[in-house]
């Protein structure tokens, strides 16, 4: 009887510890660009498909990021954003996945003045114009 008390006792220890170690389970990885340089600074966010619950972390200074997340990894969507880079959405394969970024648009202004000194261009005496990149690309000007 003790015997098989001893077995009980045994496989219920051995059943919560698994039960444990398979909600302290992570996704991790590393976000790296095009040319394989990781991305430091990177938003990354686990999201859970069948909750929609968000987590969110930066990468480090080598591209890493790490999640504890309990369940399936499967269950899982990981959407990256960098600045300079576009926006990048992926289901997660396995629990550690690598994240390749793409460089993004440019979508910034260049405020061209005859002035040393920036000024913004509601506080200048004379007419601004803006000009887009159609417009530079038609003229085809050199300088």
């Amino acid at each position: 009887m003790s015997l098989n008390r001893a077995f009980i006792s045994i496989f219920f220890v051995v059943v919560m510890t698994t039960g444990i170690f398979a909600q302290s389970a992570s996704v991790s990885g590393i976000v790296q660009d095009s040319a394989g340089a990781p991305v430091q600074g990177a938003t990354v966010v686990l999201r859970n498909s069948k909750t929609g619950v968000d987590r969110i972390v930066s990468t480090d200074g080598e591209g890493r990021f790490s999640f504890s997340a309990g369940g399936d990894p499967t269950e899982y969507t990981i959407i990256v954003t960098a600045k300079r880079f576009g926006r990048v959405t992926q289901p997660v394969a396995a629990r550690d996945t690598t994240v390749i970024l793409n460089p993004g648009q440019l979508s910034e202004e260049v405020t061209v003045t005859a002035t040393r000194t920036q000024v913004l261009a509601s506080e200048t005496a004379v007419p601004v114009s803006i000009v887009g990149r159609e417009e530079i690309d038609r003229k085809a000007v050199n300088t």
